[in-house]
């Protein structure tokens, strides 16, 4: 079985899937300032969603890597 590492590096050489990976990187650091943030502060998700300006539903879809940001 591949691992991840592996897996994308196969991914990125198709141009489509190298471009559309690049372009969301932004997005993949959000998520894991949120969740890396969350665990060395110990704050709260209702702290985290204030402090990043968001509702904390979307605090919460964003910690779970399922969806960008709406603003």
């Amino acid at each position: 079985m591949k691992t991840f590492e592996e897996s994308l590096a196969e991914y990125m050489q198709d141009p489509e899937f190298r471009a559309e990976w690049e372009a969301l990187e932004s997005e993949r650091e959000i998520i894991r300032t949120i969740i890396e943030g969350k665990s060395l502060t110990n704050y709260t998700l209702e702290q985290i969603a204030d402090a990043a300006g968001v509702s904390i539903d979307e605090a919460s879809v964003l910690q779970m890597g399922s969806q960008a940001p709406v603003h």
